[in-house]
């Protein structure tokens, strides 16, 4: 039996034991699947893990998961789970563990008066918390089932696995996140074993079917049309021209969008621009620390993309995009919030990246989340996301269930018809 490429199976049975047929999972003789548990993802064989990622999942690779430890993102402990069938992977799941508010949803008054009480009580509200998923917000998942037919039974296993940690480690709440309504991998199952399924923040997709940018206006409503068109116009353009540039000083007095390499914008200028964006955010679950972006730089080098608004020697915003499998993905910005309102920046870098996924003949553009009127206005949709959350005490699983609406409310968004009909 081969459980890894580098890993024979004597040293598998002494450090993990974690076969089903074996040790602590002799407790069903009945089940299929055998799962083994690694605590860093160094152990696990690049190969393998990829093995049966989808081809839009940049996200659970290897390279991308280990920009996210190996930074100690949120001084976050992890857990690596691999569900065998015989000696076929048919599963994986990251598991990760940080302290989060759990009023990160509630906003107004109710918002400030908690504020207020933490000055008395530091850590009301704040608790560590056991998740299926990584310490960034990105609206993926941790979970990767090569064969829906395992769905159910593997998700079970990962819920056992779950309940032996969160003891272990005094956690006190289980979370799976995040799941996009349309990519719910028969998650809702989960509400079997008393998880509830709660509201996340909703996620912004827009269809990419224009052959050019011009294309692509010419689809619009006027009103929308006209306001990408008097932001452009304070660039001196009528389209985005994203310039490819290798040179750390940019000539134009006027901002320019420039595909940028890492001496335009390095992941130390960028990290800082995203400090400022973080430090204007309502809601964040986390914050990335300048470790995961020097990391990402280097580990992602192939996927990613960064474009830029320059001024000269200055970079007035910046994106870092990826594209996988003609999906590009708006993951991460930077914004100089001093200069926000000149030339329409933030504006204009949209449009960018909407003319870049065009350019790389992509089929869809994922934007993310906040902020969304922005996004829907150049044509995103919105895409609800789910997350199941499940407390290990009963008290504090009755309020969970008590406060759900309070802690988690829905956000629904306004519709907006930015293209005119049949488009």
């Amino acid at each position: 039996m081969r459980c890894f490429d580098v890993m024979n199976h004597s040293y598998f049975i002494k450090q993990h034991k974690r076969c089903v047929e074996d040790g602590n999972s002799s407790r069903d003789e009945n089940k299929r699947l055998r799962v083994i548990r690694l605590q860093t993802i160094h152990d696990v064989d690049e190969k393998l893990w990829d093995s049966i990622i989808e081809n839009q999942d940049l996200f659970h690779t290897h390279r991308f998961i280990r920009s996210i430890e190996d930074a100690k993102v949120e001084n976050s402990s992890f857990w690596y789970l691999l569900f065998y069938s015989n000696d076929t992977l048919v599963g994986t799941a990251v598991l990760s563990s940080f302290i989060v508010s759990l009023d990160l949803f509630i906003g107004g008054i109710l918002q400030k008066f908690i504020i207020a009480l933490r000055k008395l009580f530091p850590y009301f509200l704040k608790v560590k918390i056991l998740f299926c998923g990584l310490p960034i917000s990105i609206g993926k998942n941790g979970l990767m089932i090569s064969n829906p037919t395992w769905g159910e039974e593997l998700l079970r296993l990962l819920v056992e696995e779950m309940e032996q940690i969160a003891p272990e480690h005094k956690i006190r709440i289980l979370c799976f996140k995040e799941f996009p309504k349309d990519e719910d991998q028969g998650i809702d199952i989960l509400t079997k074993y008393h998880f509830l399924r709660a509201n996340s923040i909703p996620y912004i997709r827009m269809k990419i079917r224009w052959k050019n940018f011009q294309s692509y206006l010419g689809a619009m409503r006027h009103n929308y049309r006209r306001h990408v068109l008097r932001s452009l116009k304070k660039l001196g353009r009528s389209e985005p021209l994203i310039q490819a540039c290798s040179s750390s000083k940019m000539s134009s007095d006027k901002p320019v969008l420039v595909l940028a390499n890492h001496s335009i914008c390095s992941h130390q200028q960028f990290y800082r621009l995203y400090l400022d964006v973080m430090d204007h955010a309502e809601i964040k679950l986390e914050t990335l620390n300048e470790a995961f972006f020097e990391k990402f730089y280097k580990n992602m080098n192939q996927d990613m993309e960064v474009l830029a608004v320059v001024r000269g020697e200055q970079i007035l915003a910046a994106a870092i995009v990826t594209v996988y499998h003609n999906v590009m993905t708006f993951l991460l910005a930077g914004l100089d919030y001093s200069k926000l309102k000149e030339n329409d920046i933030y504006f204009n870098l949209l449009y960018g990246i909407v003319s870049r996924a065009i350019q790389r003949g992509c089929t869809r553009l994922d934007l993310g989340q906040t902020p969304y009127w922005l996004k829907q206005c150049i044509g995103g949709q919105e895409t609800p996301v789910y997350f199941y959350i499940r407390a290990e005490r009963s008290i504090l699983q009755l309020l969970l269930k008590t406060f759900q609406s309070l802690l988690f409310p829905e956000l629904k968004l306004q519709p907006l018809r930015v293209f005119r009909e049949g488009y």
